[in-house]
């Protein structure tokens, strides 16, 4: 059974809903939760709507729905909580955009949807904007709209600037589906930074980042063909690294290598089909944005358990963070056991630092690890994480596999972004500083400098072409 609730409702109601979940529960049923009406934080911009709530209900409805999300009510069903947000009417100012955004990260609603009002010609509003000269020429668009709205017309904005923020949300939303608000932050940073906003070409960034995808998926197949030596990473420099930071290492890190519990595998099978297994959705860290926040739910992932077979693919464990998961190594080995010709693991890392888990990882036939590189010290990736220590963490977790499982394929996968520390080249000099010598790059739209991207493109296609330089598969999200 599905329910759609105001946000004033579930703060009001939300003991009469869990009780009637708890119901649904013992009958056998479950009661889907939609949240409506859920559309903007600035006070001027819900009274122009009418939509009858405060943002004070908007923040203790968001704080009620993640708590659901975190701590399940039986017979409750909150997955895939997406609410939507009217951010773009023809008054809205550039201010309230930016203050919505920092609510929504405040609510961490990275994957809330971002629309602009639909204005019926015979509503309240069109008339408004009809005075103020706010509509436009254009042919009225037949629409069937859930508020009863037939038809649709066009309009223009009081603020150019936000003129130009909505060209360029439009123009660009269609990369960024799992990262509406990131996609939108990066926009008004554009613009924000733009001396004359409303000349940016958008179609032509747009382009630019097309060509940067497409090159992307042509340079990953010719990079893991030239990708023959062992990669690895330098136990000693990372120890080094640790004690510049003020973290001592494992001591069992500075001790002779052990030898590997199992025989050493390289990539196989590199034709074969891939498979994303999705086997989490929690995580120890706190990144915004995440890269898997709505990526498991738009892309086709098996799940478990199993629906689908292994044989003869190679599987990708993804998740907000795999190594959560109870009992890894034994999913690891039932895959291997099922026919799986390869397993991978994309992480975090932190959980890797521990000898006993890596070895029976190893053992239980796991082939790569992927460890995702936020920054290149404590101050740019703890603060992409929102984790205090989890560069230290990962950066000795790297160093445990290679130290304790140097049958498995280490890789670096590295998150380019907009801040100092990381981006791209940065990110790749500290890779290669730690001895890396295989790398994945994961650009997304949503955390580039928009009005860079032929740079971006440039930088990009000179890593790729370097004769010496780390064997990189690269992926463009």
């Amino acid at each position: 059974m599905s329910m759609q609730c105001r946000p004033d409702v579930i703060v009001k109601r939300r003991r009469d809903i869990e009780q009637l979940a708890r119901k649904a529960h013992g009958a056998d049923a479950v009661i889907k939760i939609a949240v409506v009406g859920y559309e903007n934080f600035a006070p001027a911009e819900l009274q122009r709507l009418n939509r009858g709530v405060t943002p004070e209900d908007l923040s203790s409805a968001a704080g009620i729905m993640t708590g659901w999300t975190r701590e399940p009510v039986p017979g409750l069903d909150v997955r895939g909580y997406t609410p939507s947000f009217i951010l773009f009417n023809p008054w809205t100012s550039l201010e309230e955009l930016e203050l919505n955004l920092r609510e929504i990260d405040r609510h961490d609603l990275s994957g809330a949807n971002i629309e602009r009002m639909r204005l019926g010609s015979a509503t309240p509003l069109y008339e408004m904007a009809r005075r103020a000269k706010l509509t436009t020429s254009a042919p009225v668009r037949l629409a069937v709209h859930p508020n009863g709205y037939f038809s649709e017309t066009g309009y223009t904005f009081r603020d150019a600037r936000v003129a130009a923020v909505c060209d360029g949300f439009d123009a660009l939303k269609t990369f960024a589906l799992a990262n509406q608000p990131a996609l939108l932050g990066a926009v008004v940073d554009a613009v924000r930074g733009s001396d004359d906003p409303g000349r940016i070409d958008w179609k032509r960034v747009a382009a630019t980042w097309q060509s940067i995808r497409q090159g992307a998926g042509q340079a990953s197949a010719r990079a893991f063909r030239r990708a023959e030596q062992r990669p690895g990473i330098d136990v000693a420099k990372v120890i080094e690294l640790l004690g510049r930071s003020g973290v001592r290492a494992r001591p069992a890190l500075s001790q002779p290598a052990p030898p590997p519990a199992a025989a050493p595998r390289g990539p196989s099978a590199p034709e074969a089909e891939r498979l994303g297994l999705r086997v989490g959705t929690e995580c120890n860290n706190g990144c915004d944005p995440c890269v898997w926040a709505r990526r498991l739910e738009s892309r086709k992932h098996a799940r478990m358990p199993l629906e689908v077979s292994v044989e003869g693919k190679v599987v990708q464990l993804a998740g907000r963070e795999p190594t959560l998961l109870g009992d890894l190594p034994a999913l690891v080995r039932g895959l291997r056991d099922a026919g799986a010709v390869r397993v991978d693991l994309d992480t975090n890392g932190r959980r890797l630092v521990y000898p006993g888990y890596v070895r029976s990882l190893d053992a239980a036939g796991l082939d790569a690890v992927a460890v995702k590189v936020f920054g290149v010290d404590a101050t740019s990736w703890d603060g992409h994480t929102r984790v205090p220590g989890s560069f230290a963490q990962a950066l000795e977790a790297m160093a445990t596999i290679c130290h304790f499982a140097p049958g498995i394929t280490l890789t670096g996968l590295i998150v380019p972004g907009r801040e100092p520390g990381t981006r791209l080249q940065e990110l790749v000099d500290f890779a290669r500083s730690l001895g890396l010598t295989r790398l994945r790059v994961m650009v997304r739209i949503a955390v580039q400098d928009l009005l860079a991207l032929d740079s971006l493109q440039a930088a990009l296609a000179s890593l790729l072409a370097a004769p010496d330089g780390p064997a990189m598969s690269v992926t463009a999200e």
